[in-house]
């Protein structure tokens, strides 16, 4: 790899937009707590168990096909896919050949795909999206450890403001109490890893009523 992830940048890269075969549109997604998320913010509809992994078709990403996908599977991991997946279809590569996807920008691409009779075809994709299943779930077990913010909870939670003052200092607990109270961050910023990425589908009136950010309603009276 060009650039490793770094632990500062959240195991992402530092540069603004992803590479792969080719420059991407977007920067690299950070995976780590991706099971907390509702939704993947690609910019190609990408969800975190999403049926399409299309990252892996798109020519400036992995730049493969879901037929070589299903080719690789079905020679180097057929008993993995079939203890989950059940039984494996056969995929002749005289009849399925590995460049073969439906992307209508690749002509010879395309017409690979398009000679493949639908039924084929279907289970193809469906090899492609249990591969995009399995990957899902394998990110699903990345989580991320206790945060401070997590640490001063926990300390105000038992009371213990020596811990809270190791945990976070007086400058962060002030943003704290601006996130919470008056900034209003926490109306959109809000969930498990306070992103956006949950503020489409709120779960609860106030997300101080969430129980992550309840004992912060004790924070103004600490700090006074």
């Amino acid at each position: 790899m060009r650039n490793m992830p770094r632990m500062d940048y959240n195991f992402t890269e530092e540069m603004p937009r992803a590479q792969g075969i080719g420059a991407t549109v977007r920067r690299t997604q950070p995976i780590i707590g991706m099971a907390y998320l509702n939704w993947f913010s690609g910019t190609e509809g990408q969800t975190v168990c999403g049926p399409r992994p299309r990252s892996s078709e798109n020519p400036n990403e992995h730049g493969i096909s879901r037929t070589l996908c299903a080719h690789v599977i079905s020679e180097h991991y057929r008993k993995e896919y079939e203890e989950i997946f059940g039984p494996l279809p056969e995929f002749p590569k005289n009849m399925c050949l590995p460049i073969a996807r439906p992307d209508p920008s690749d002509n010879a691409a395309y017409a690979a795909w398009t000679s493949i009779p639908p039924e084929k075809a279907a289970e193809i994709t469906r090899v492609y999206a249990n591969m995009g299943k399995a990957i899902a779930a394998y990110e699903r077990l990345i989580i991320p450890g206790p945060s401070p913010f997590d640490e001063y909870v926990e300390a105000l939670l038992k009371g213990d403001r020596e811990e809270m003052s190791w945990a976070m200092g007086r400058q962060a607990v002030e943003g704290l109490r601006l996130f919470i109270g008056k900034a209003k961050c926490v109306e959109c910023h809000n969930g498990p890893l306070l992103p956006t990425a949950n503020s489409e589908k709120r779960e609860c009136t106030s997300p101080l009523n969430s129980a992550r950010f309840r004992p912060c309603r004790r924070i103004p009276k600490v700090l006074r």
